[in-house]
């Protein structure tokens, strides 16, 4: 887009609710701050003169919602302009005059920050000339709920509570680094020496930190007796760098890591395998399952193999499922058959915890094969031989499908921790039930 030198110009700020594909131009920055105000950064690409008042304006359209799913795979501008396109931006009235300020290249810059948002909704913002040609833009930004997206800070601060609250039984520990350098802390609860691992946002946009942080309190201050005979690892949140972008605004699913990495594609279990899943392929650099240049690639990879080599557990579980809540769909490699019967058996304890105060349960379910190449579970089980599974959910249960949407409500969240919080106690305490025994021989 070529840009004419002006004497003065005006340009407006509008923006709508919506739920698209986040998208961002050199000269036009936004971020979710707090989950609580959006602001906004423009800097002209043209040289200025002197400072430029600018105009703001802003259009409220209603809500407007687009599935929350793998948005790399639609072509953003196309959709966003259609989007744009099919609305007389004309009528919007001014709701902020700023003056466009000079920065020593002379540049212009101008900031503002947008307090009259709701949680839970998407906002396009966009920059258009007087005569109603947009030169930035659009940015889209989504404000997520903190109560339901728990922000990284918010993580850390519930694992130095639990830490400060419960010396003698959990210990806080950097597990190791991501892409971009950030700490992967978690917890160390209980007897380490039998241990259920959790692991939560392998794949950014979904589940783990809400879910675990809830178990683990729960297990702390009603069934803390059971951790001297068996223990939980917890690593609420893998993909740091990713879910930060989510709890920033990207208003869309995200899944590989800030390298574009699948990190549950990038495991070395028959990782040179190519997987076809999804209508993309694992060696495509481009594709949302992206496999990495070589097994292990990732630093988040790196860090879950070293934990298990360290710690050795008897079972993982790996959360997933879109939004911040999963179901008791157990995925697992199942053609290991010597281990199947301890697959069985844990999956079954995390059923029966899982509907434990459910009327009518439904029958304990087979566990669901999974045979993509890469993944955590397979790596498990092919080289570690440590039950593990991929805990995930199904759009027939009315919450999970709202999930699925990023449309949960903090009511939603609450009954899936309590099914979770009892799922994994279930297994906790076989795990200690199967200390006693050993003992006993």
């Amino acid at each position: 887009m070529k840009y004419m030198r002006p004497k003065k110009i005006f340009f407006t700020i509008f923006f709508l609710w919506a739920s698209a594909i986040g998208y961002t131009q050199e000269n036009f920055e936004g971020t979710v701050v707090q989950q609580r105000f959006i602001r906004l950064k423009f800097k002209s690409p043209v040289k200025l003169q002197e400072p430029v008042k600018v105009n703001i304006k802003r259009m409220e359209l209603g809500r407007y919602q687009i599935p929350y799913s793998n948005g790399n795979q639609i072509p953003y501008s196309s959709g966003v302009e259609r989007f744009i396109q099919s609305f007389d931006i004309a009528p919007a009235p001014v709701i902020f005059e700023a003056t466009l300020e000079l920065e020593s290249d002379s540049s212009g810059m101008v900031k503002y920050e947008d307090h009259t948002i709701t949680q839970g909704y998407s906002y396009i913002y966009w920059i258009q000339s007087r005569g109603g040609k947009i030169i930035a833009g659009p940015l889209c930004l989504k404000v997520r709920d903190p109560n339901l997206w728990w922000s990284q800070e918010k993580i850390e601060l519930t694992m130095d509570s639990l830490t400060r609250f419960y010396p003698n039984v959990v210990r806080k520990h950097t597990f190791g680094k991501t892409r971009e350098g950030n700490p992967i802390n978690g917890l160390l609860v209980g007897n380490l020496n039998n241990a259920i691992v959790l692991i939560g946002n392998n794949h950014a946009g979904e589940s783990g930190a809400e879910l675990h942080l809830y178990t683990i309190e729960q297990i702390l201050a009603n069934n803390k007796d059971l951790l001297n005979k068996a223990g939980i690892i917890i690593i609420p949140v893998l993909n740091i760098d990713s879910r930060n972008c989510l709890i920033n605004g990207i208003p869309d699913y995200q899944r590989a890591n800030s390298n574009g990495v699948d990190l549950n594609r990038n495991f070395p279990a028959d990782w040179e395998t190519v997987d076809s899943s999804y209508g993309v392929q694992t060696n495509d650099p481009f594709s949302s399952t992206y496999r990495g240049p070589s097994p292990a690639s990732e630093p988040e990879t790196k860090t879950v193999i070293r934990m298990i080599e360290t710690y050795k557990p008897k079972v993982i579980f790996d959360y997933h499922w879109m939004g911040c809540i999963t179901g008791n769909s157990l995925l697992s490699y199942i053609k290991k058959t010597e281990i199947l019967p301890e697959l069985h058996q844990y999956a079954k304890c995390f059923n029966e915890g899982f509907y434990e105060n459910t009327k009518n349960p439904p029958k304990y379910r087979m566990i669901e094969s999974s045979d993509h190449p890469g993944t955590l579970p397979r790596y498990c089980i092919i080289k570690k031989n440590i039950p593990a599974y991929s805990v995930e959910g199904n759009n027939q249960e009315p919450i999970l499908n709202r999930a699925s949407s990023d449309m949960a409500t903090e009511e939603d969240l609450h009954e899936y921790q309590q099914k979770h919080y009892h799922a994994i106690l279930s297994v906790l305490k076989y795990l200690s039930n199967t200390t006693d025994k050993n003992n006993k021989l």
